[in-house]
């Protein structure tokens, strides 16, 4: 028997799956989720129809895949970049901010997707199902931003004076909503407001910045 027979067959079911998510992605942020049909996936892919239900049933359900394989690689670089390196709570929670203006020069199209996202996760009211998904990939991801803030409020560089529970509810909304709104409409916001999309989200994290150290009490 063949013991490499299974690796390479696994191996190429998931070079598949991958195809299936690209396509996906790719046509979900042109068109919109509503807007995709699985047939039009499959011919993006260059699979058949029948293989790509070999995979997965709906699109809805492809586009709950495509997020999740996005938050795994926003793990992944959130702990090697933020955690990591060390510093105080004001610090690491700024390296947060950070990290997502990179994304947004560098593969904007994750976040066009997530804005996608967020309409398909409005409609259905899913937010036990996101939440368990996220867990399951990020452990400790929605007390991250909770976690550091009581980091820094005893290290001295956050006010003490702030509910870091609800601090962490506005970081994690001031994010999503701001970076996935300048990476749907970067050209729009360039010519309405004459800045780049970037230098608007640095100056929107700096000034959020600010209001959490001592020195603005």
């Amino acid at each position: 028997m063949n013991t490499k027979s299974p690796r390479i067959y696994q191996s190429h079911r998931e070079n598949q799956r991958k195809r299936i998510l690209a396509a996906a992605e790719k046509l979900f942020i042109q068109q919109g989720i509503d807007g995709v049909t699985l047939a039009r996936i499959a011919e993006e892919a260059r699979l058949s129809r029948v293989t790509l239900y070999e995979y997965f049933s709906s699109k809805q359900e492809i586009a709950w895949a495509v997020f999740r394989e996005i938050v795994r690689e926003m793990r992944e670089t959130m702990e090697k970049e933020v955690l990591q390196r060390g510093g105080n709570g004001l610090q690491k929670i700024e390296r947060s901010f950070a990290l997502y203006g990179e994304l947004l020069e560098a593969s904007p199209e994750h976040l066009r997707f997530i804005a996608q996202f967020n309409y398909l996760y409005a409609r259905e009211g899913s937010a036990v199902r996101l939440r368990e998904m996220v867990e399951e990939i990020w452990p400790g991801a929605y007390s991250l931003h909770a976690q550091l803030i009581r980091e820094g409020m005893a290290d001295g560089s956050i006010r003490p004076d702030l509910d870091a529970e609800l601090a962490a509810v506005a970081i994690k909304n001031l994010i999503n909503g701001v970076i996935s709104r300048l990476a749907l409409l970067e050209e729009n916001i360039r010519g309405e407001f004459h800045h780049e999309a970037l230098e608007i989200y640095r100056e929107i994290y700096r000034t959020y910045l600010r209001g959490l150290t001592p020195e603005s009490t």
